[in-house]
């Protein structure tokens, strides 16, 4: 899912819904720029309008190898205030004397930008043959992004060129798969003297277009023990603590983007009228951190058998779940830290 900032985050409406008199009563307050917001003006009589949209690529591409943002191409010109060296926005839009297409604008940043970026988002806004841009831009997965062999990055309130480290650190820059991992119960019934409770557990890739590799599946069990089942499964599941316990070495190879796997379980608790099973699950990948989701089952002796699963905690990272680690670790160092 993407997070960068949009028009409804720094406008306070969704692209789809902004017309003009938003921007008529956005630019009423003084505004600032900043690392999510830029302002172009569309001001310069001897300026062609091809090298006021360079300027506007500029700052496409910027957001692109930053956090994401809002661009507004017809904000009002700048102006300072005594002893404050960032400009302020206020007062009448300029009009922009390009008409731009979607087709046509598109066409430009495929030309322009390199590599292939993600889609950007515009909207034209006119009132009374008076024109304003309001382009919303995401972080991209696939940059850095180059503007005519130029790398460019937001710093602050500015686009700037790139220097050689921050290219460096934007190609090293990969974001990590985002896995979920959660348990379904799908039945629970008598078998003698105990309760065989099944389930499947799901794991699944969030990631766009990144997949994982060797994911691992780790489950443990209160109150009860896993029942090892089908034969088939003991190549790689690994059963310990007297089966309360379950380690799934590198149980998928490639997750791909968008993808679930599901592996079945069952779990065998000894029969009580009133019973319930606590389980932790994780997994984690080559390049994923481990994520931990906890449940309890709740089984009620009747006919038929009641079950209820509680969430106690979903996709908790480990240092959001495990409150002891620093003891552990201070522990084996004989020290605090």
């Amino acid at each position: 899912m993407d997070h960068s900032p949009n028009a409804r985050t720094l406008l306070g409406k969704a692209l789809e819904h902004l017309d003009y008199s938003d921007l008529v009563n956005f630019f009423n307050a003084p505004r600032n720029e900043g690392p999510h917001l830029e302002f172009k003006s569309y001001v310069g009589s001897s300026k062609d309008p091809k090298a006021h949209l360079n300027d506007v690529l500029k700052g496409i591409c910027a957001m692109m190898n930053s956090e994401g943002g809002v661009v507004i191409w017809g904000a009002p010109d700048k102006s300072y205030t005594e002893g404050n060296k960032e400009p302020i926005f206020q007062g009448a839009l300029t009009h922009v004397k390009m008409d731009l297409e979607p087709d046509q604008f598109n066409r430009m940043v495929l030309d322009r930008i390199d590599p292939l970026p993600p889609a950007v988002r515009f909207r034209k806004l006119a009132h009374d043959h008076h024109r304003v841009y309001v382009f919303e831009v995401s972080r991209s997965r696939f940059g850095p992004h180059q503007l005519s062999g130029t790398y460019w990055v937001r710093m602050g309130p500015e686009s700037r060129y790139a220097p050689h480290y921050m290219v460096e650190a934007l190609m090293a820059r990969a974001e990590i798969p985002n896995l979920g991992v959660y348990v379904k119960i799908t039945s629970v019934e008598l078998d003698k003297s105990n309760y065989l409770i099944n389930g499947t557990l799901y794991v699944a890739n969030h990631s766009q277009l990144r997949n994982e590799l060797d994911v691992s599946i780790y489950m443990q069990c209160h109150q009860g023990n896993f029942r090892r089942w089908p034969t088939d499964q003991a190549g790689n599941w690994d059963y310990s603590n007297n089966d309360t316990v379950i380690w799934i070495k590198n149980d998928i190879p490639v997750l791909h983007s968008h993808l679930i796997h599901e592996d079945q379980f069952r779990i065998d608790l000894p029969f009580t009228k009133m019973a319930y099973v606590h389980l932790t699950v994780s997994a984690g990948g080559r390049f994923a951190p481990l994520k931990t989701s906890q449940y309890r089952v709740d089984i009620e002796f009747s006919d038929p058998l009641i079950h209820g699963l509680k969430i106690l905690g979903e996709n908790d990272l480990p240092d959001k779940f495990d409150k002891s680690f620093r003891k552990r670790l201070e522990r084996a160092l004989g020290r605090e830290v």
